[in-house]
Order: C-alpha cells, then structure tokens, then sequence
C-alpha cells in the first residue's frame, strides 16, 4: 500500500498533506505526531529489507533446484 505524505510548515504552523488534502496539526500533538513518522519510516524501511531479503533468498533457492537437476 502506498499513499503520498507531505509536511510543511506555514506560518509557524505544522501542516500534513495527505492525497490532496491538508490538516493541520495541533502543537500539542506534534512530538507523538513526529515518533509516529518516525516509526513510519523504519516499518517502510524494514518492510522494504524484508521484500529484498525474501528476493534474494528466492533466486538463491531457484539457483540450487536448477543446479542439483
């Protein structure tokens, strides 16, 4: 699943664009808001590790079936 994020800062104020729409962002929330980006980002990056990890592990198991024939 993909979907497209942007954050900017206007005027002092922190702003998420989320597919053409846009929400602010209470300064109150705005720590748990950046952890939740945060581990956003490292489950996109380990998800990303294990696709490529599974990729690889499946040609290396393709390579010995064609081998031992």
């Amino acid at each position: 699943m993909e979907f497209a994020i942007s954050i900017y800062i206007i005027d002092g104020d922190l702003r998420l664009y989320i597919k053409s729409r846009t929400y602010q962002i209470p300064e109150s929330i705005i720590d748990q808001f950046t952890l939740m980006l945060v581990f956003l980002h490292q489950m996109q990056a380990l998800i990303s590790t294990r696709i490529s990890l599974f990729k690889v592990l499946n040609k290396l198991s393709l390579c010995r079936l064609v081998n031992s024939q």
